[in-house]
């Protein structure tokens, strides 16, 4: 077997754990899409993990919703081969509290950490150059954030809702924020915009404490 197809455990509500051969080199969309019990899932070269953890060892993540609404697990390390996590991939796993997300990822589908609600830290390598509408809406528990240098748009939406994010960091290759990109992060009291920014979209820092600045400090 070289491949796990679309929607094949799709809720499988009562699978805990699932051990993956090491023929296996893709993992199609909605694979383990509402497994809301997987804690643990064992890929090759995974020898010694923790339980509740995700490890992805040349895996494709580049399709959409592979682990939407998992919601038992808390950790994910992602391989060095990738390059797109698609949209959706993790959308809704809200036991998920961290993630590294590895040097070579040029792109973060939309939705692809929506409603991760637990995720209270993560760091963007210097390869990303896309994210998508909807990245990380809802991500309540995350405190920062430094967009990497080559990002040039910061979609709509995108940190919606992210109720405890108090820095930002953004690197003066933007030049558009999105329609409520920032909206309701109440924690952001102070926010530095690039001069290269031209364009804000509607609402794009709509209930934030207070006003942002435009230009270098």
């Amino acid at each position: 077997m070289t491949e796990i197809g679309e929607s094949a455990f799709q809720e499988c509500i009562n699978l805990k754990s699932i051990i993956i051969p090491d023929s296996v080199e893709r993992i199609g969309s909605r694979a383990f899409e509402g497994c809301q019990s997987l804690t643990e899932i064992v890929l090759p070269r995974a020898a010694g993990m923790m339980p509740e953890t995700v490890e992805t060892d040349n895996y494709d993540l580049s399709l959409d919703l592979t682990f939407f609404g998992c919601t038992s697990l808390r950790s994910v390390r992602l391989p060095e081969t990738i390059t797109h996590i698609g949209g959706g991939a993790f959308e809704g796993c809200e036991s998920l509290t961290e993630i590294e997300i590895p040097e070579g990822v040029e792109r973060i589908g939309d939705s692809a950490f929506r409603g991760c609600t637990s995720l209270g830290r993560i760091k963007l390598p210097a390869t990303i150059r896309e994210l998508g509408g909807k990245a990380f809406m809802g991500c309540e528990a995350l405190t920062e954030i430094e967009i990497p240098h080559g990002v040039t748009v910061i979609p709509s939406h995108a940190f919606q809702d992210c109720s405890s994010l108090a820095k930002v960091t953004m690197p003066d290759t933007v030049e558009m924020i999105g329609a409520q990109a920032f909206a309701l992060c109440s924690s952001l009291s102070a926010l530095v915009i690039p001069d290269s920014v031209f364009r804000l979209g509607y609402g794009a820092f709509l209930w934030m404490q207070k006003p942002y600045e435009s230009g270098h400090s």
